[in-house]
């Protein structure tokens, strides 16, 4: 769908279309998705587990 960049919208922004009761269509954003969308491409996960551990993985102490 081509639309006028003064809306704001971003190139590749994702759309639901739906149809009202009266036959007015209805365009929803997709919701946005930040590992699909490039938003954590520039995290570094290795640095992030050095910092706060990796919970999943750490032996139980205790009788849990």
């Amino acid at each position: 769908m081509t639309v006028p960049t003064s809306t704001g919208i971003a190139e590749g922004q994702k759309y639901l279309l739906t149809m009202a009761e009266d036959g007015t269509l209805i365009y929803h954003a997709q919701a946005d998705n930040p590992w699909l969308n490039g938003d954590y491409r520039d995290i570094d996960f290795r640095a992030e587990l050095a910092d706060v551990g990796n919970y999943g993985i750490e032996r139980p102490a205790g009788k849990e």
